[in-house]
């Protein structure tokens, strides 16, 4: 490991380490938030204790116990991160909008409003309650979704103040296994609440009440926007354009997304360290005369910072760009002031003024993946780079810039993986092919900002749209190529932390050459191959039928071993099937899938379907829709399960005369009014009722019986 790392050398890092552990705790751990005052005493206590060893350090031979001091300044550390933490949930205060009895809402808009379709959401910021009483001051954020009127026009901006009439209601928890666990990631946020509104129900009090500079970054931002629309003519690659420079992504199609996430280049379209990095470059070789003395590289250092957070300004501000601006700041600090300073060190300061600022950076996937690849970068790098040495310089070049690929892909892989669950096979050749367009894009992108006149705007958009479409096309041949990409891979916990331990072990044995390191590796991947082993193992013996809880239809799941059928009116394509069930199997590792329309015949081993009857193994599922209205049986039919679908003129007493059924499933294509009928009267007769409506899927696990035994249990 570098010297400098064993000499201690980086006392941020060692002031990182607990910080992040107090936050990581009051994240986890969220009840204990209540018990902030009694935390903030204890905190006070240790400070006090630490300060007392301080004073009394050699009087009292403190020397001889360095662990205490050590010890009590780790626990202050993670004290203040925990405090920080539980201070930054805006939910735990007492006058947060939603323990407040309101009629309308007073919020400022403090994100851009962003389209799909003919919904517009926005982020808000409550400021004031109104009932018919009073008018209260509030806190808290709300999440705003508004059906867009054409024939209202009513624009929003950041920093309007609005009125809003409308209740607010929690973030629905994800309802299906394995599904996007949004409400989670809107929490990490400190939104805790969302509103659906139609344009009758909003009216802009006042404009410009956000923060002045974001605002002017933002209206910024939108005219650059329009002038790479207004000049590259193909809108991908204007989409491209204003991602990459600006990081607008607003109107990135999919197809695109999907060409640079198959491909292991993702990151060029997320403003960060390289862009930072690439403005830092520019604008230092432009002021290399004021090396000369001292005075001038005072003043280059204050133009560097200038240069570089003006870019950040240009970004709106962006979590990502903020980031790298603030490592990049440290390094123009430290080399103007003639210090060599620890590169771990500057990422461990800049990591800790952000979490400062804000502790739930700490789950924010852009800054776990942005740190963990400088970092990657810094230890990696090095290490790669050495195990070959060339003397031609071309292929020098094109070794340290493979290298740089591979020490960012293992640094962050694992967590990628962990999140994405996918893997690139061509990072390599995509990330090499990606340096030279995207650096180029880059510069012009930077010279379209600088000199906004047309003819100097023409030529270079016409540069920018002709490279862009090139990048593209060929980042999109690779997406194409035969195992482009492995998708549907799902690590938990357990095996993300062991691939870091492994990558770390790895490293050091090759640098270290040790026999012992080597063992480890062994260990380690021992661990691996038995964790793998007992997942497969557990996947492969699993036998379940998962009814879905959808919006405006219905699926239900077949899943038996590393077999699964899926019945449903979807298609593959279909959007609720993408987020809301192809999870759940890619999840198992399923092998062999049958996606299965409702009115389909089919005959098998242990699944068969035919006329609205399921059956998997001895399980028999009966879909009663609207096939069945006035229809009567000359005896009662042999099923486990009965699922109400499409509104049918049916009495649940009916149900129980047709069936033997010993449950009644209500999906969410029936209406509201229905759904409340039936359950009411399946209470009444003793029947067991569950609506899929809003409410998690309907799991009937079988995995835990013999074989014997899994034709007999019945629901």
């Amino acid at each position: 490991m570098d010297q400098k790392i064993l000499k201690g050398e980086i006392p941020f890092v060692s002031i990182l380490l607990p910080l992040i552990a107090g936050i990581a705790f009051a994240i986890l751990f969220p009840p204990l938030a209540n018990i902030n005052s009694a935390v903030v005493n204890i905190e006070v206590v240790v400070l006090l204790i630490f300060i007392f060893c301080i004073f009394f350090y050699k009087r009292l031979n403190l020397y001889k116990h360095r662990w205490l001091s050590g010890l009590l300044f780790n626990c202050l550390i993670a004290l203040s991160g925990f405090c920080l933490t539980v201070n930054k949930s805006d939910k735990l205060h007492e006058n947060h909008f939603s323990k407040q009895q309101h009629k309308f809402l007073v919020c400022a808009i403090t994100s851009e409003p962003r389209l799909s379709g003919d919904i517009l959401r926005f982020e808000t910021k409550v400021r004031q309650s109104l009932n018919e009483v009073k008018t209260m001051p509030s806190t808290g954020n709300l999440l705003i979704a508004l059906k867009i009127d054409s024939l209202n026009g009513l624009q929003l901006r950041y920093g309007d103040l609005i009125l809003i009439s409308s209740q607010t209601k929690e973030i629905d928890p994800p309802f299906n296994p394995n599904e996007f666990d949004f409400k989670s990631y809107l929490a990490y946020h400190s939104i805790y609440r969302q509103t659906f509104i139609n344009a009758g129900q909003i009216k802009v009090i006042t404009r410009n009440q956000g923060n002045t500079l974001i605002q002017k970054s933002l209206g910024i931002r939108q005219k650059l926007v329009d002038r790479f629309n207004r000049f590259i003519p193909d809108k991908n690659s204007s989409a491209v354009a204003s991602t990459l420079i600006l990081g607008y992504r607003a109107d990135l199609s999919s197809e695109i997304l999907s060409a640079y996430s198959k491909t292991g280049t993702m990151h060029v379209l997320s403003v960060s360290g390289m862009h930072v990095g690439i403005v830092f470059l520019v604008a230092a070789f432009l002021l290399k005369s004021l090396d000369r003395n001292r005075k001038l590289k005072f003043f280059k250092v204050l133009i560097l910072l200038l240069f570089v957070w003006a870019y950040t300004m240009l970004t709106g501000f962006s979590a990502a760009a903020c980031r790298a601006a603030v490592m990049i700041s440290f390094v123009i600090i430290g080399k103007g002031a003639n210090r060599n300073l620890n590169t771990y060190n500057l990422l461990a300061i800049s990591a800790v003024l952000l979490l400062i600022y804000n502790p739930f950076f700490i789950v924010d996937v852009g800054f776990q993946l942005s740190y963990l690849a400088v970092a990657g970068l810094v230890f990696l790098y090095p290490k790669i780079y050495n195990i070959l040495s060339f003397n031609n310089s071309l292929a020098d070049k094109i070794w340290a810039a493979s290298s740089l690929s591979m020490a960012a892909q293992l640094a962050t892989s694992p967590l990628s993986l962990y999140y994405f669950h996918q893997f690139p096979i061509y990072f390599l050749v995509s990330n090499l092919f990606i340096v030279v367009p995207s650096t180029l894009i880059m510069y012009a992108g930077l010279a379209f900002i600088a000199f906004p006149i047309d003819i100097v705007s023409k030529p270079l958009g016409i540069f920018l749209d002709e490279s862009i479409r090139v990048t593209n096309l060929v980042l999109s041949k690779i997406e194409h190529l035969p195992f482009a990409s492995l998708s549907g891979i799902w690590i938990n916990t357990n095996q993300y932390l062991l691939l870091y331990v492994l990558i770390i072990v790895v490293v050091f044995a090759f640098s270290f050459r040790e026999k012992r390191l080597v063992w480890a590796t062994a260990v380690v991947l021992f661990l691996l191959a038995l964790q793998n082993a007992f997942i497969s193992i557990r996947q492969k013996d699993n036998y379940e039928i998962v009814f879905y809880s959808l919006r405006k239809s219905n699926a239900i799941g077949f899943f038996d071993g590393k077999n699964a059928s899926l019945v449903t009116s979807l298609t593959a394509d279909d959007k609720t099937y993408k987020f809301s069930i192809n999870p759940s199997i890619d999840f198992r590792g399923i092998e062999k899938f049958n996606l299965i329309s409702s009115d389909s015949s089919i005959t098998g081993n242990h699944f068969a379907i035919a006329s609205n009857f399921m059956q998997f193994r001895k399980k028999r599922i009966l879909i009663w829709d609207r096939k069945f209205n006035y229809k009567t049986f000359t005896h009662p039919l042999n099923v486990n399960a009965v699922v109400i679908s499409d509104n049918p003129n049916i009495k649940v007493a009916d149900i129980i005369a047709s069936t033997h059924a010993e449950i009644l499933l209500v999906d969410a294509s029936n209406k509201d009014y229905n759904i409340i009928r039936w359950k009411k009267e399946a209470n009444e007769l003793g029947l067991k009722c569950y609506v899929l409506k809003r409410n998690p899927a309907y799991i009937i696990n079988l995995s835990g019986l013999k074989n014997s035994d899994r034709d007999k249990q019945i629901f």
